[in-house]
């Protein structure tokens, strides 16, 4: 069940995180997060008495409300009052091929990705800047990862094929 309006862009969505009250998500958008944008939706035609419509419909920014061929672009999305909002784009080099995950630790988002067996990257969108948070060296069996955050500590754990398990800790402006 879904109370609220979809997330913009194509595909499915790579990554959810959250911090106090805010949802993000990681997914790819024609035109990147600068795109964006919702509306309200008018019904064409209501029965007489009916409320208006309180759904919401995206669509493209006015200067891209033309149908274009411009690429896919891995984007950052916060959900706020309502509707999603484009945050960011992905930092160049991030692949809608790389597993995802993500977080939020002090109110900033935190990104962990990984494209490369043996090695997780993460990043912290602060500032309005992606900020480098360190590499993670994991196993080279290592199948899958996942982020968690409380207050000013990140927690990655990562999973082997046969279920072993290794987790790495990190306080803000620490190394993991």
């Amino acid at each position: 069940l879904s109370t609220g309006p979809t997330v913009p862009g194509a595909g499915q969505v790579l990554a959810w995180g959250s911090a106090a009250s805010t949802l993000y998500a990681i997914r790819a958008v024609e035109g990147g997060p600068d795109a964006v944008t919702t509306r309200p939706v008018e019904p064409t035609s209501r029965p007489t008495g009916a409320p208006a419509a309180t759904t919401r419909a995206f669509t493209l920014a006015p200067a891209a409300a033309q149908a274009t061929t411009r690429p896919l672009t891995l984007a950052l999305l916060r959900y706020e009052r309502g509707q999603w909002v484009g945050v960011s784009e992905l930092p160049p080099g991030t692949s809608t091929a790389a597993n995802f995950a993500l977080a939020a630790a002090g109110n900033k988002p935190l990104l962990a990705v990984s494209s490369d067996r043996g090695v997780v990257h993460t990043i912290t969108w602060a500032d309005s800047k992606w900020e480098d948070d360190g590499d993670v060296r994991t196993s080279a069996r290592t199948s899958d990862f996942c982020l968690l955050t409380i207050s000013h500590l990140a927690a990655l754990w990562t999973i082997e094929p046969d279920g072993e398990m290794t987790l790495f800790l990190k306080h803000e402006d620490e190394s993991w």
